[in-house]
Formats: C-alpha cells, structure tokens, sequence
C-alpha cells in the first residue's frame, strides 16, 4: 500500500500553494515571469484534487494490481518532490519576515505578516516541471480507470463512550479464562521442579498468546509465590547482551549501565540468587540453540525459574522448551461475538439495531476466531454506525489476499478504512522497534515535523488535533497502554506498518547495516532509525549512497550509554560533517561526545523542524541553527551550555524549546520574541534564577515547566499570559514554594 503518505502530503502541498498565492507579489502585467509562476501553481492545485479524488480506490486496487501499485509509487515520489520545491518558497518568506521584521508590539496570529516575496531564481522552472509530471500522472488514472469519490467515506461519531483503556483486564478478555489456568497448572505441576523450566505458548499471530500471558503474569496466586517477575519482549532480534539487560531492568528496582556480556550475566545471577523468578519472554523468533544456553547461563544460582514464552511456531519453542508447548485454541463464535460486541458497540447490548447486528456476525466469522482480527474491525467499526460501512467492509477484496501472508485481512481492512490523514502517522511508527514505548506528545511532535497533521487558518492548536489523531489511531486499537505514561503497538500491528511503510520506514540496530535484505534500497529510505553498533556502518553507506530523500533521522533513540562515548567521539563528526547531503531532513536527533564545537554546518537544512541535541560537552549554540526558520521543535540536553545566541529569537516558528543545563542563571530577552512558542521545558537548570522580564509578551505560551530547576523570584508580567500552566518551584525567602497551577489543572508530557 505505497499511498500511505499521499494523502498528507498533497492535502499539505495545497495548503502550501493558497500560502504562496497569498504571500507572492502581485505581478504588474501578465507578461511577468511571476504570473506564469503562479499560474502553473493554480493548475498545480486543479491537478492534486483531481488526484486525490482517486486515491482511496487505487489503494483498494494496489493490493491485486501491479500498475496500479507502480502508479501510486510514481506519485509519491513527484508528490514528495513537490513538497520540498513549496516548502523552500515558504522558507524563503519565513527568512523575509525575520530579515525584515518591523519593530512592533501586536499580538501576531498564526498567518499574519505574510510579506511579499519574490520568485527564487529557477523556482518557476521547477514548479513547471512538477506540474507537467503531475499531469502525466493524471493522465494515467484515467488509463487505470481509477473511479472518483466525493472525497473521505463518512465517519461518524460512535454511538457510546469509547472504553477508557485497551490495559489487559478480566473484563476486557473473553475465552480465555481456561487457557490462563492450563498455563498456570503448567507453572505449578509435580513434573516442573526445580531449576528452569520454559513453557512455551505456540500460536499464529493475533491469536492471543500474550494476552494469555499477561493473565497469567497478573495473577495474584502467582505474582504472590514469585520473589521476582520480569517482562521482556523479544521479537526478531535474539540479541543476549541486549535480552540479558533488558532482564535485568524488567525487575523491580535493577539497573545496569554495562554493556559487556561477561558484566551483565554477573549482575544477573546474583540478582537471581536463591530466588522464585518467573520470567516472560515475549514474541521469540530464536532458532539457534547456542543462543539460548547463553541466556540461561545466568539462571543456575536462582532457587527456581519459570520461564513462560511466546511464539508462532514449533520448531522455535523446541529449542527452549522443557515442558510441552500450550497451543491456544482460536476464539468459539460465541466469544469472537462477545469479543467484537465489546469493542464495536461499547459493550451495550446492541438490540436496537438488528441489521447491524447480523452484519456483525458475518464479519466476526471472517475473523475466524483471532482475538486481534476480531478487537481491530470492532474499534474500526465503533466509529461507523452506517450500514453501508459495514457491508463495505464484508464485501472488501482484502478478505482474498494470500493465505501465505501473515498480516491478518481484517488488520489490512482496518488500515484501509482509517481516515487518510491518520495513515501516514501510523505508518511513520514502522521506524521504531515492535518493543518502542511511545511518548503520546513526543510522537505528536514527530508528526508535526513531518507535516502530517492537517490544519485550517482557524484557532485549534496543531498540538491538539495531533493528539486527536493519536486518541483515533489509539481507539481503533492501533496503540495500547504499556504503562500510565506510555504506549505500545501489538507485534502484528507493528508487521503492519512495516508491510505498508516499505523501504520508506527503516531501523537499523545491533549491526545489521551489513545483514539488510538486497530488495532494501537505502536511496530510497526516507525515515531512519540508527541504533548503537551502526554508527560506523551508516558514516561508510553515507559514501556510498545518496540519502537525499532521508527526512528523518534519528541516532539511538533518546538514550546514551556511557560505555560508547568514546565510539561516539569517533563517528558522530562523520555523520554531522556529511549534514550538507542530507538536505531533506525534517527530523534530526544525535549525541556529541566530543570536546571540540560541533561544526556549524546547520545552514543548509531549510525544511529542519525537529532538532534534539543531546552533548555533554557543547557550550556554545552553533549559530546556523538560528537559520533554521521552520524549526518547531529544540532539544538542547547540554549540561555545558552557558548562553543562548541572539539569533534564537530568529526561529520564529519553534513551538515547544526544552533546556537541560546547569550553567545558565538568566535566559536572554531573545526568547521572549519566540511568539509562537507553546511550551517551555528547564530541565536541570540549577543555577537559573530569573526568567525574562519580557516573558508576559509571549501570548502563545500554554506551559512553563521547571523540574530540578528554582529561581529566586517570577517577573510581574507573567500575570499577562491568560491560558498559562505552569509547574515547578521557586525560592521565597531563603524557602521553597511550589509554582501554583494559574489556570486551570491537567497533566500534560514534556
């Protein structure tokens, strides 16, 4: 399904060209340049509708369809093309506003102070080409015979409350009450003594298998004849220094810096000493023997350990197992129809709506008794209570796919049917490992930096209809909670994404640059996650491969271990000196371990919005980075860091600004003509001890947060800002006092 990103991106690139009509000079007579510029961009917009008129119908073709499937590649890339060749007009208009800035005191509107703005040199050639391609495109819809729609299939609000959490809970699980106690006896039977035992859960995907262990986990029997529990999950990857860790820290109250082997096995087993462990090993893929004799090394010193894992086939669980596998009967139709009742009509007997209720039935036995199938269409159709939706979703072509495809039909419906504006914020998720807690508001942040988040010249915030889309993508069972901060995709749900997101969408972790698949084309890659061990391996692909059309790219999620800051030291510089390349880039986020500045190369990265810069020895703010005008987001995690550069004031676009660092006692008066910004983060800032006195003129300021940080005294024009939140300390009179909450209450994530 290569239209994941189609949507967003020709519904964004309209958006851009009624800013580019407003913002461009009035040409003086139709034999201006300017006036063919602008209107190649109206027959530009003519052309995108028309397109976008076919896409829900070419997606539902692409699955059988090569041509159309080539034909939806096509448009993709043009598309992206498209929004790059925008997105430098509308810098170019950011830049005039900041260089030509007058000296005022208004409150300024998103929108307003749109300048005039001329044609960049070769821009119109550009925009001529693109449109030409897209009219070629537009051209072949018509040969595909791809029909037109009025636009998104309706959806209607759902007629009960959504459930409030998709937590494992006995109210929320049906038929599996005998397969937790099977397990159970498993745990407890005479012929498991002491020692290791493994007791494998065997099933096809979405068929319930951690469910069923989560019951069991959760158990009050169990949890109270176990000293220690721990959940890992494990997934493709059967790494045992990274399993081995991530043991460790799953029980309560461990933690453990090291990385070596050796190290990490130590730690274990003497936390295990003498102990009942019970231990859940999620979603195994192993099928090396040595693998697993080497985790279990550090078993031998515990009174006792139960292992229960989970897998889809046999030949994995025979290689660990010491007790015969429990393979989980599918869902009777009685508990899919309980099952799907729950999610599609809020649990409330649905009698008032007979039709809908035999239409149910026929989609619950599509399902073929899987937990997940049957959970997926239930969410999906909570929020289309029309019975032509539902016999929409009966009669879909998506129930013949091939049998040998492990993604599940109905979880194939359920992302067809999803709005097209949720797609491709779903899909971005692919970028991420099956075992990625998601941070809701860090996650919104990402979409935003990408574009994804649809919005009018109205009041709502992005930031809020970003978390619209999550608690959507979150009610049609696409995330779950993990914990009462974060979240989780099923394993299945993951395979999903990856399946639609292609090459698009890429992790690379534990040094598997070398071991990609040949079909993986590195050129093409646009979202990029790069774990720790493929530093080296991405600074030679660098050389070998234009990462060009790279929008996002991320170095070792949000975390560094101490033990490789020399390796950082060592590869980072290669990485950054290579920026100039990665022009493209809307998202970048990497660690400096190393005691020179880091090169000021930030310059030519016009489309950045996302920038987080984690360095232990950064004192000084590159100055390039205050060019970056449609930056959004700034993470400055510098415990160095001892001023701020004038030239901050210049990002006139950034949004949300966190500052971790001990050596800055005052801010600069620049960041109070941030206007946009939303939300302010002192982390750490332990020597800070006075805000702005300007900071009232910042009339978009939502939240100022303070954590490990105190000042001595507010400034009187903190009053002015009306919709303020704010949450931390400050010192009274050689005393503490806690920031009151000015208005309003709630939790928010920083």
């Amino acid at each position: 399904m290569a239209s994941a990103f189609l949507s967003s991106i020709l519904s964004t690139t309209s958006q851009v060209l009624g800013f580019v009509r407003r913002s461009a000079v009035s040409p003086s007579s139709s034999s201006d340049p300017r006036s063919s510029v602008l209107k190649d961009l109206e027959k530009l917009e003519r052309t995108l509708k028309r397109i976008q008129a076919v896409l829900h119908d070419a997606e539902e073709r692409e699955i059988r369809d090569e041509s159309v499937k080539l034909w939806l590649k096509e448009l993709k890339e043009v598309a992206y093309e498209a929004d790059d060749v925008l997105d430098e007009y509308q810098y170019g208009v950011l830049r005039a506003q900041v260089e030509g800035r007058p000296s005022r005191k208004g409150k300024r509107v998103e929108g307003d102070d749109e300048e005039e703005v001329s044609i960049p040199e070769g821009m119109g050639d550009r925009i001529r080409e693109i449109k030409e391609r897209f009219d070629e495109i537009s051209q072949d819809r018509e040969r595909l015979h791809l029909k037109e729609e009025d636009g998104e299939r309706r959806v209607l609000e759902p007629p009960y409350p959504a459930p409030t959490s998709h937590m494992v809970e006995e109210s929320s699980i049906y038929g599996r009450e005998r397969d937790k106690q099977e397990v159970i006896n498993l745990l407890f039977s005479e012929g498991v003594g002491n020692g290791v035992s493994v007791i494998p859960i065997v099933g096809k995907g979405g068929l319930g298998k951690t469910t069923i262990a989560q019951l069991v986990y959760n158990d009050p029997k169990v949890k109270q004849y176990f000293n220690l529990t721990g959940w890992v999950c494990v997934s493709n990857d059967f790494d045992v220094p990274r399993l081995t860790k991530a043991i460790i820290e799953s029980l309560p109250g461990s933690s453990c810096d090291s990385t070596q082997l050796s190290k990490l096995q130590d730690t274990l087993k003497e936390k295990l000493k003498g102990k009942r462990v019970l231990l859940v090993l999620d979603d195994v893929w192993n099928d090396q023997q040595s693998r697993w004799e080497s985790l279990r090394n550090p078993f031998v010193g515990a009174e006792t350990v139960r292992i229960i894992m989970t897998c889809r086939n046999d030949s994995v669980a025979e290689i660990m197992q010491t007790v015969r596998p429990y393979h989980p009967d599918c869902l009777s139709p009685e508990q899919s129809w309980s099952l799907f009742r729950h999610y599609a009509f809020g649990g409330q007997d649905p009698v008032q709506q007979p039709s809908l209720v035999d239409m149910g039935k026929q989609i619950v036995e599509k399902c073929s008794g899987l937990p997940l199938a049957v959970k997926s269409l239930g969410s999906l159709l909570r929020c289309r209570v029309d019975e032509d939706s539902w016999m929409d979703v009966i009669q879909s072509d998506i129930w013949e796919v091939d049998e040998k495809n492990e993604i599940l039909p109905a979880l194939r419906l359920s992302y067809s049917r999803m709005p097209a504006h949720l797609k491709p914020c779903f899909v971005y998720c692919s970028m991420f490992s099956k075992d990625y807690k998601f941070d809701k508001d860090e996650l919104v942040r990402l979409w935003m930096a990408q574009g994804y988040i649809q919005t009018s010249r109205g009041r709502r915030r992005i930031e809020d209809i970003g978390n619209e889309y999550f608690n959507d993508l979150q009610r049609r069972s696409f995330f779950d909670f993990d914990s009462s901060e974060f979240f989780k995709m099923h394993d299945m749900i993951h395979d999903l994404a990856k399946s639609i997101a292609g090459n698009e969408c890429l992790a690379i972790v534990d040094k598997k640059l070398r071991s990609l698949p040949d079909e993986v084309c590195l050129d093409k890659v646009r979202h990029l996650y790069v774990g720790l061990g493929d530093e080296e391996e991405f600074v030679k692909s660098l050389r070998s491969y234009n990462f060009s059309a790279l929008r996002t790219l991320l170095l070792w999620g949000s975390t560094v271990l101490l033990a490789k800051r020399n390796h950082c030291a060592r590869i980072i510089p290669e990485i950054i000196k290579n920026l100039p390349l990665l022009r493209g880039l809307r998202t970048l986020q990497f660690f400096w371990e190393r005691k020179d500045e880091i090169p000021d190369l930030f310059g030519n990265l016009k489309h950045l919005r996302h920038l987080y810069i984690q360095s232990h020895y950064m004192e000084k703010v590159p100055e390039s980075i205050c060019l970056l005008y449609h930056l959004q987001t700034l993470v400055l995690h510098c415990p160095r860091l001892a001023e701020l550069p004038d030239g901050l004031r210049n990002l006139t676009s950034l949004r949300y600004f966190k500052l971790f660092t001990d050596r800055i006692k005052r801010l600069t008066g620049t960041v109070c003509q941030l206007r946009n910004l939303q939300m302010l983060v002192l982390n750490g800032c332990t020597d800070l001890e006075e805000l702005p006195s300007g900071i009232g003129s910042l009339p978009n300021l939502r939240h100022l947060y303070y954590l490990n940080t105190t000042i001595l005294c507010l400034p009187a024009g903190i009053g002015k800002l009306k919709n303020l939140q704010m949450c931390g300390t400050y010192k009274v009179n050689g005393g503490m006092s806690v920031f009151p909450n000015l208005h309003g209450s709630g939790a928010w994530s920083i």
